[in-house]
C-alpha cells in the first residue's frame, strides 16, 4: 500500500460522512410518527441525507488513487486545479447568498425573495 496516511483520512472521512447521512434518515423516520406528520420542516433533513450519500459513493471511487498504479505525472496538476475551482465556487457562492445582500440593501427586502413562492 502506497498511502497508508491517505487511506485512515478516507475511511475516518467515510465514517462521518455515513453518520450524516444516517442521522438525516434518522430524522425523517422519526418525522412520521406523532404531531409532526407531515412537517414540510422535516424535510430539510435532505440536505445531509444527500450530501452525506454523494460523498461516501465520491470517497469509495478514491479508493483506486490509493490501491490502483501510480498516476501519471500530470495528474495531481489537474485534481489540484479542479479542486481550486470547487473551492472558488463555493466561496463565491457563499458570498453570493450569505454576504452580497450587506452590500447591496436592495437584495434585503423580504419581497425580492419571495417573488414567486406564493406567499
Amino acid at each position: 500500500m502506497k498511502y497508508p496516511l491517505l487511506l485512515g483520512f478516507e475511511l475516518s472521512t467515510l465514517v462521518v460522512c455515513l453518520a450524516v447521512a444516517l442521522h438525516g434518515v434518522g430524522k425523517i423516520i422519526g418525522s412520521f410518527g406523532g404531531d409532526s406528520m407531515g412537517n414540510p420542516s422535516v424535510m430539510h433533513y435532505l440536505i445531509p441525507v444527500v450530501l452525506g450519500t454523494f460523498f461516501s459513493v465520491e470517497i469509495l471511487r478514491d479508493r483506486h488513487y490509493i490501491f490502483g498504479p501510480t498516476p501519471p505525472p500530470g495528474t495531481w496538476t489537474l485534481k489540484h486545479i479542479e479542486a481550486m475551482l470547487g473551492v472558488g465556487i463555493a466561496f463565491y457562492t457563499a458570498f453570493a447568498v450569505f454576504g452580497f445582500r450587506y452590500l447591496v440593501p436592495f437584495f434585503s427586502e423580504p419581497t425580492v425573495f419571495s417573488i414567486g413562492t406564493g406567499r
